[in-house]
């Protein structure tokens, strides 16, 4: 059985509320590491069924080699790993500046925006807004920010992926429309359970398959999808860090763009980028 001390020094009511959270089980993740081999473990029991006959029975047990990390849950997403970037970069302090387009680098062959504009909509469907806003889900209203994703691929026949999903207007296309996002997100003090994952932050995963909103076929190379991240509306206490990286590409050609969203009670702000310092 471990334990875990830690020691601070400086402003009592900040070290108080780091003690509670160091003690809250809640901000802890473990997971089972195997370390080396394993043993098997045998237990033989007989029984007489009658007629001078007997039955032996044996049981079996394997019990692999290792133990149980426990790691702190960051409240910072990341998209470190997914990009292979440097630490130094991963210090760069975000910034929420709300822009109303997000353009992607990378491959003169593909390229997309981002639109967060409000006021606008995508494909002309009023029903789904881009920008800060509520949306209605089984009779639930959600608050969460709307994006549209636009933009053309050249040569290759254009988006036969979405995700890790063939798309079926477009299978024979050589390109692949993919979406990742890491999201910590919290609401009256418990973390968000969505799509049956809790959104503890960490390592991303990916977030984009054939159920989303999108446009893509096989007789043009324009291509587009709508998303609108949410949490429950009027749930006290919200607070929101989520990462997002879209991509597009053909083997090693590649387009890109990365963006981060902030929530804290009703109040949403966005910016480029998806790592780095945070803002409390």
């Amino acid at each position: 059985m471990a334990n875990l001390q830690m020691f601070y020094q400086g402003d009592l009511g900040l070290n108080e509320a780091l003690a509670r959270q160091s003690a809250d089980d809640r901000n802890y993740q473990r997971r089972w590491v195997r370390r080396g081999g394993y043993a098997d473990y045998y237990h033989y029991s007989t029984a007489e069924i009658g007629d001078d006959r007997v039955a032996t029975t044996i049981d079996t047990t394997r019990v692999y080699f290792g133990q149980w990390q426990t790691t702190a849950v960051s409240q910072n997403p990341s998209l470190a790993w997914l990009l292979g970037v440097k630490s130094q970069k991963a210090q760069t302090t975000l910034i929420e500046d709300d822009p109303k387009t997000i353009s992607s680098q990378g491959s003169n062959n593909c390229q997309f925006t981002i639109s967060f504009e409000s006021g606008t909509f995508y494909e002309g469907n009023r029903n789904l807004s881009n920008g800060p806003g509520e949306i209605q889900y089984k009779g639930r209203t959600y608050l969460g920010l709307g994006f549209t994703v636009s933009g053309t691929t050249r040569g290759g026949g254009g988006i036969g992926r979405i995700g890790s999903q063939v798309n079926p207007d477009n299978p024979t296309g050589q390109w692949t429309l993919d979406q990742y996002t890491s999201n910590y997100a919290k609401q009256n003090g418990e973390f968000v359970t969505i799509g049956g994952r809790s959104q503890q932050g960490g390592e991303a995963w990916q977030d984009i398959d054939l159920t989303g909103f999108h446009f893509a076929t096989n007789w043009t190379n324009r291509f587009s999808r709508y998303d609108h991240p949410s949490l429950a509306a009027g749930v006290p206490n919200t607070y929101k860090n989520q990462a997002f990286l879209i991509k597009v590409f053909r083997g090693k050609e590649v387009c890109q763009a990365e963006f981060h969203i902030i929530q804290r009670g009703d109040v949403i702000h966005w910016g480029r980028g998806g790592q780095g310092v945070w803002p409390n």
